[in-house]
Order: structure tokens, then sequence, then C-alpha cells
């Protein structure tokens, strides 16, 4: 992912009329945001420390780049804990040109859907690449070398296995589908078109089992032990009412960390499916320095961080 007008990206420029229209709407509901708030729901517990060690378990297989052993070990443990979650679990295979590596690659998304045959309410998603170059290292030396990617990338990752655990012992009253996307962080400087590969091509190819979902959440880069979430610029955009309704729940819950107003606009997993007005946002902490480093390592992130967005989502899709 990358940010909009921030690292020598160039900024959207919204048109005046609706800006005025979202701003009103933005502020009638944050007015509203404690009188509306949902109340969680009865659901098992989120276990930010069995998170914790699934974020730690892939930064330990190695980088997950196309043909590494590190991705491999990632695929066969997010097809182990959804099916023995008792989810139904698809593969979508793909071939896209990587433009950090300038090769053609094979990708893989993977996806469950539970209950079995249960028509999907709500995506949840993440993507378990991991970027090939530490482009963004401080140290020259380094920036050839592969991102562990224990925050972009594993982060994600390791609140859909937990959520996929959750939701087998409470079950859900409408389907859900959790969509683990690949070759996501292959772009580079200022080429949007070189991000998201994996999830253009879902959206693109949508399978027959998500077919007609109605809400999608992205996490990327939520497990930043200085968590805060402000609102993502695009998401905001484009499906304001789920942004809000999410917001609503997260605030109630954690509002030191869900926090009511417009953050940076970030080219992510969603844009895909928001260009074809699909209802998708993106849940990001973008104010992330080890982004795109050597640095990006487990020590930069929390049990209690991902226990924060995980109780959050599963309080939010089981209402």
């Amino acid at each position: 992912m990358f940010e909009s007008g921030g690292v020598g990206f160039v900024k959207l420029i919204m048109l005046l009329p609706r800006y005025i229209t979202l701003t009103v709407f933005f502020l009638l509901m944050n007015s509203n945001f404690t009188a509306q708030a949902q109340q969680p729901a009865q659901t098992a517990r989120f276990d930010g420390e069995r998170a914790m060690a699934d974020l730690i378990r892939q930064v330990d297989a190695g980088p997950r780049i196309p043909g590494s052993p590190g991705l491999a070990a990632t695929r066969d443990l997010i097809r182990t804990t959804l099916g023995e979650a008792g989810f139904d679990v698809h593969t979508q295979s793909f071939t896209t040109t990587s433009p950090l590596l300038g090769v053609p690659v094979e990708g893989e998304n993977i996806f469950g859907v539970y209950p079995k045959g249960a028509k999907v309410k709500y995506i949840i998603s993440a993507h378990y690449d991991t970027r090939p170059y530490a482009d963004m290292d401080p140290d020259p030396a380094r920036r050839k070398d592969p991102v562990p990617g224990a925050n972009d990338g594993g982060s994600g990752v390791a609140i859909l296995l937990e959520l996929a655990r959750c939701l087998a012992k409470t079950p859900p009253t409408h389907g859900i589908a959790l969509v683990f996307f690949d070759v996501e962080d292959h772009g580079g400087a200022g080429d949007s078109m070189g991000f998201c590969l994996g999830s253009r091509y879902f959206a693109r190819n949508l399978p027959s089992q998500v077919q007609g979902f109605q809400h999608g959440i992205n996490l990327d880069m939520v497990g930043d032990a200085t968590l805060k979430l402000p609102m993502e610029g695009y998401s905001l955009n484009g499906a304001p009412k789920l942004t809000f309704d999410l917001w609503r729940t997260g605030s109630q819950l954690y509002p030191q960390t869900w926090v009511k107003a417009r953050g940076p606009s970030i080219y992510d997993d969603h844009m895909p499916f928001l260009a074809q007005k699909m209802n998708y946002i993106d849940v990001i902490d973008f104010e992330y320095q080890p982004w795109h480093t050597t640095a990006d390592t487990p020590d930069k992130c929390s049990a209690k961080s991902l226990e924060i967005v995980g109780h959050t989502v599963l309080t939010f899709i089981q209402n």
C-alpha cells in the first residue's frame, strides 16, 4: 500500500461539492457517535496473545515473497487454521507480473467461508505477502534486503486467524468470509498499479462463494504497539456509512485507539472493490516508522493492539 500525497505520490483533488456534502455528513454522524454506538454482542473472547503467536510464527517462517519457503509455510498456516475452524476453504490462483521484481509471479488468494454454504454478508481481508525489498530502510546497504513483515502483512493475517477460531466457537447468524490476498506489496515509487495485485484479481474475478457480499473490511498494519486508527480517507469517501458504523463500535470499546477523525488516504486492498462500487473500507495505522524497512519486526507490535482490532471487528460483525 502507499499513501496518496505522501512519499512522492500525488494527492487526488476532491471536487468541492462532494467535499462539503461529506463534511456535513461527517459532522452529523460524529455528533451521534456515543448515542448510536452499537452494543457489544456476546462473543467468544478474542485472544491477543494467540494472535501475537501467529504473527511471530509468520516472521519466523521467513520473508513471504513469491517462491519462498516463508510464503509456502504461511499458506499452510492459513489453510490449516481455517480448516480446523470449520471454514469452507478455497484458493484462487493467478499469474501476474511483479513491477518490483520485474518477472512474472504465481499468486494465490486464499479464502474461507463460515458457515459452509452460507450467503456472505461480511468479507474481512488482509494481505499475507511481504515486500521483497526494504527500499525505505535508513541504511542504504539494507535496501535490497526483504522486509520481515511483522506489522505490514503479519498483523492482519494474525487477526484473521484468531477471528476464525472465535467464529467457530460463536457461530454468526450470517455468512463471513475471511480473505487472504497475495502479491500486495510489489509496487515501486509512484506506481499505484503495482500494488494490490491479488485483490485486483479477486475483485475482478469474484468467486461465486462470496458474490453478493454486503460489506468488506480490510486490515493492514494494525499491530503497531502505539496503535492509532483514524478513518482512512478513501474509505470515508467511498463507503462512509460502513466507516462510521465500524468506528462507532471501535470508539465505544477503545476510544483512545479508534480516532473519530479523517486520516490519510491510502491506496490499499480495499481500492479495487471501491472502484467497482462495492462497499469496502480499510483499517490501517500508516504512522508506522518501520514501514518498508528491515525493522518491521515483532518487537514493534503488541498483543494488545491485535486484540483491540480483533475484538472490535468481531463485535461489529456479530451484530
